[in-house]
């Protein structure tokens, strides 16, 4: 069972990671979020008035004129809200086509805003993000065989560009010429 949640919040990460203008899309999306939360508070104040005008017995056309104000509100905090899901399907598109395709659009768009929140803090993050999926898939073979049973047996790493004298078991080592003890 961890194993498989390790698999799916890699898959997440590298579908975030795989996003391009990343940072860009989701400014847009925290707009498109404000605008809603703004129109929103527009519209709390505008029924709030409305309320008030009913509890001072005001006349029918004061009345009347505050609420096609709620109504111009409404119809326009509902345009925002399906702004802000259309930008919010993209982005998660844009994850899902990356790797994220397990995980629900909520859960993409939390780890979004988690990635987002580290690269705002250091731009050259991303990398981190990528050994991260690449560490949790790692420990989530480990965690496979530790419930099967099966000893754990390290994958050997690539060896690229290594030179043909170097002696057996030294890209392990890190040395050029023996063990480490």
């Amino acid at each position: 069972a961890m194993a498989g949640r390790f698999v799916l919040m890699a898959g997440a990460l590298e579908g975030v990671a795989s996003v391009p203008n990343f940072a860009a899309r989701l400014r847009e999306e925290e707009k498109a979020s404000q605008v809603v939360v703004d129109i929103n508070a527009q519209m709390a104040e505008a029924v709030f008035a409305v309320d008030q005008l009913r509890e001072n017995n005001a006349g029918d056309s004061q009345v009347s004129t505050a609420q096609l104000r709620v109504d111009g509100l409404s119809a326009r905090y509902r345009r925002a809200l399906e702004e802000r899901a259309a930008l919010q399907r993209t982005l998660v598109a844009a994850i899902r086509q990356g790797g994220g395709q397990a995980l629900d659009d909520d859960s993409l768009l939390f780890v979004a805003q988690w990635v987002d929140r580290r690269l705002r803090s250091d731009p050259q993050a991303l990398a981190s993000v990528q050994a991260s999926a690449g560490i949790l898939r790692d420990l989530a073979r480990r965690s496979a065989q530790a419930g099967t049973g099966t000893p754990f047996q390290p994958q050997a790493a690539p060896q690229q560009n290594m030179p043909q004298n170097m002696p057996q078991g030294a890209a392990q080592n890190g040395a050029a010429g023996g063990t480490h003890m």
